[in-house]
Order: structure tokens, then C-alpha cells, then sequence
């Protein structure tokens, strides 16, 4: 990915926006978004924008949004974004840093990645769940499915925790590249990583144990039967990236073939344990 780039930015006071907003621009390709106190800014490759700036527009003129369109000059983005970088802590359990951050040893697991703009959500609320669920499985030789991977964080935790098999998919191909470049980071060269979708998966591992899908709401209505016919009964299904509001629509999806374990909330964000039925 070519981090020397112009950009627009699109910035929406947060108390007008709303978490449907949020799900109508992540079907656009985005190259991120930052929620900064007070307003959410997403950014935006300037010929993508060109090809989508009307119907977002239209959108909001809509919705009574009050939008700021800029045009950012020429700059390395990955260095803009890996100096608003915040760490991600579980107690003592997990840390996630960048390469610039000194390792701790207080911490049992620490993983290294090198941020890219096209990750920068701000969400950490999510990631942070996702892991403190992963703390309370048994990874030991079991295989894994990290799907939507972004920077590999997951799977590179999963290896940790002794998984004998991790795939790590995502279909965007920055993801993909940014995926392997922190697998080499934390020598977790096990690590399976792939472009493309669970059909790609499904292709490469057969039945797996454990999936784990920090994705959003829109992915994972989508995807839930093809999630189960990748899994035996007893497998495990960890998922994040929704909101609190959305627990419903999700579980009306999932509850047939899947029971539900665990729910928890942070920062409005759910994250949600299942078993394959």
C-alpha cells in the first residue's frame, strides 16, 4: 500500500451521528476511521471519493448531518497514523503495541504490530473484548479461524496460546499484506494468511474449533450459515464489532445452529460467545 498519498477527509460532529451512518459508510472503501473527541473522521483515497461523494452527501443532507469536506495534502499516512497509535492493554494479560513502544514484562503475551491507516477504527473497546474472551479458552492444539483479521493481532494471540493451526483471512489485500508483515514480526510463521473470503478458508482448513470474527454487523448477518458449515458441534465462535443495539438482529441470525455462551459490553460495543449446537 502506497502510504504517500492525498486524501479527503469527512468530518461529522459525533452527537449528529448515528450507528446506522457508521454501517452505511463501512460498505464504501474507506481508508479509515478516527472517532476524536467530538466528531468522527473518515478518510478517503480522493478518487474513491470522487466516485462516492454523492450518494454519502445525499446521505447526510438526509439525515440532517452537518459535514466537513477537506482535502488533505501529500504525506506518509502510515507515520501520521502510527503517532496516534494507543495501545490496547488487557490487565496483565495481553498488551498490543508498536514496534517504537519498549517491550513489558509484566505482560504474560505482548504483540508487536505496525499500524496502517487503513486499521485505524479508534474501536479498541472491540479488540479489547475479543481478547479478554480468548483468555478464558482453550487454545491448546486446537484449530483456528481469524476471520477478518485486519492487522493479525488475533491470530498472532491464538498462536500464542498454543493453537496447532491459524488462518488468518481478510479480503481486503493491505489487510492481507499488513497480516503477514506482523506474522513475521512475532516469528508466528505457523500462521496461514490468505486474501479473499471463507470459501478461500474452506479450502484450507476443514472443520475448525474455534472462530474468531471481529468484523461488524453487517458482515456477520451476512455470513452466519457459511460460519457454521466451518464448524462441528462444540466449536467455539467469538464476534465483536457490534453494538449494543444490534444484539438482537445478531442473535436471531445465529441462536438456530449456535447457543449463546457469553455477552459483554464495553463502551456501547458487544462481544458475544457461542457453541456450535
Amino acid at each position: 500500500m502506497n502510504s504517500n498519498i492525498d486524501a479527503i477527509s469527512l468530518s461529522i460532529p459525533s452527537h449528529n451521528i448515528s450507528l446506522d451512518f457508521i454501517y452505511f459508510l463501512s460498505d464504501y472503501p474507506l481508508l479509515g476511521i478516527e472517532e476524536r473527541e467530538g466528531v468522527w473522521i473518515s478518510y478517503w483515497n480522493v478518487e474513491d471519493w470522487e466516485n462516492v461523494s454523492s450518494p454519502i452527501l445525499l446521505k447526510c443532507e438526509e439525515l440532517e448531518l452537518s459535514p466537513m469536506v477537506e482535502t488533505i495534502p501529500t504525506k506518509n499516512w502510515n507515520e501520521v497514523w502510527e503517532s496516534a497509535f494507543q495501545e490496547v492493554e488487557v490487565s496483565e494479560f495481553c498488551r498490543i503495541r508498536a514496534s517504537f513502544h519498549s517491550k513489558d514484562p509484566k505482560f504474560e503475551h505482548e504483540i508487536t504490530i505496525d499500524p496502517k491507516m487503513a486499521f485505524g477504527t479508534g474501536h479498541h473497546a472491540t479488540t479489547f473484548q475479543m481478547i479478554e474472551g480468548m483468555r478464558n479458552l482453550n487454545f491448546e492444539g486446537q484449530k483456528v479461524l481469524d476471520f477478518g483479521t485486519g492487522t493479525g493481532v488475533l491470530a498472532i494471540l491464538a498462536h500464542q496460546l498454543g493453537a496447532s493451526d491459524v488462518i488468518a483471512v481478510d479480503n481486503d489485500f493491505s489487510a492481507y499484506e499488513s497480516t503477514l508483515e506482523n506474522v513475521e514480526l512475532n516469528s508466528a510463521d505457523p500462521i496461514t494468511a490468505l486474501h479473499g473470503d471463507l470459501q478461500t478458508v474452506s479450502d484450507h482448513l476443514g472443520s475448525t474449533d474455534i472462530i474468531l470474527a471481529n468484523i461488524n454487523r453487517n458482515v456477520l448477518l451476512d455470513v452466519s450459515k457459511n460460519l457454521s458449515s466451518l464448524c462441528s458441534s462444540g466449536a467455539l465462535l467469538v464476534m465483536s464489532g457490534i453494538f449494543e443495539s444490534d444484539f438482537h438482529q445478531v442473535q436471531k441470525a445465529y441462536e438456530s445452529e449456535w447457543s449463546l455462551l457469553k455477552r459483554s459490553s464495553k463502551d456501547q460495543w458487544l462481544c458475544l460467545q457461542w457453541k456450535k449446537k
